[in-house]
């Protein structure tokens, strides 16, 4: 099963959509603005990729919280802070799992639109 994580109006995401609709790919998409992601979650995210691949530095919500005091650079920036602020990953972030949809089931992460060309093998 292939989830897809991010903003339902974000280019990216509508590129993304067409793009895996395209190919035929099954998904199920998750809103970061209706759904509430979890510490857990990102913290597995991060573990599996990095912090690096994983926050989207050259987005507003970065440099908002940024001026706003809340971390000086990416090292200040945690999984508890991108749970609740889930505009700081990068779009779109594509997690397929293996079965069922718990943690331990990740099998492969994604992380924006140029990585999807792997998606086809």
């Amino acid at each position: 099963m292939i989830k897809i994580y991010g903003i339902k109006n974000c280019n990216s995401m509508k590129k993304a959509f067409v793009f895996l609709d395209n190919l035929g790919i099954k998904y199920e998409f998750v809103d970061f603005k209706k759904c509430v992601i979890s510490k857990e979650f990102v913290e597995k995210i991060i573990n599996l990729r990095s912090i690096e691949s994983v926050v989207n530095t050259k987005g507003t919500t970065f440099r908002k919280l940024k001026d706003f005091g809340l971390f000086g650079d990416l090292s200040g920036v945690n999984a508890e802070i991108i749970a609740s602020n889930p505009a700081l990953i990068k779009r779109p972030l594509i997690v397929k799992f293996s079965k069922d949809c718990n943690l331990d089931s990740i099998e492969s992460v994604f992380i924006g639109l140029n990585e999807m060309e792997k998606l086809k093998a």
